[in-house]
């Protein structure tokens, strides 16, 4: 999605290397985005279908990942594949979760007529949505605001937490 392209962004300009990006097959919104920034980097991507998949689950295992980073991934992904993670495995959810977890977290706060909605860092956990919170930010919801406002002001949130929250799931 735009919200992941965006992380990407902000991950390529952090200090930390990206060894590997996935996308899922079904939900290719922003893929071309994507591969537009990690190939010339040759950064390896997948594009699957099913992430229990054993080959699939032993590249990722041969990549000995530190952190895996989650971001508006419409699958939940099996404990076999995070638990790959030697430092952890971490989501980027668009709300203030606990509130509006799973799927259309920018729709549902505006529908409601909530005041603020915001972004969570948070680790993977078996249930969706529901691991421990690393850090959240807060972005107030306008009147005027729309699904497209909403991503856009959850975007630029996001992009300066990424660094620190790294940094402190290092620690």
């Amino acid at each position: 999605s735009e919200f992941a392209t965006e992380l990407l962004l902000a991950l390529l300009a952090s200090p930390y290397q990206v060894c590997g990006v996935v996308f899922n097959r079904t939900n290719n919104f922003d893929i071309q985005d994507m591969k537009a920034l990690i190939q010339p980097r040759q950064i390896p991507f997948w594009e699957v279908d099913n992430l229990s998949d054993p080959d699939f689950i032993q590249q990722m295992r041969q990549l000995e990942p530190d952190v895996i980073l989650v971001s508006t991934f419409d699958h939940k992904l099996p404990a076999e594949l995070y638990g790959l993670a030697k430092i952890a495995a971490i989501n980027l959810h668009p709300s203030l979760l606990p509130a509006y977890r799973g799927y259309h977290p920018y729709f549902w706060p505006i529908a409601n007529g909530e005041a603020k909605t915001g972004i969570t860092f948070h680790y993977l956990a078996e249930r969706f949505d529901s691991g421990p919170i690393i850090a959240q930010a807060e972005v107030p919801i306008l009147p005027d605001d729309t699904a497209g406002t909403l991503i856009n002001k959850q975007k630029k949130a996001a992009w300066p937490m990424l660094a620190p929250v790294l940094a402190k799931i290092a620690e």
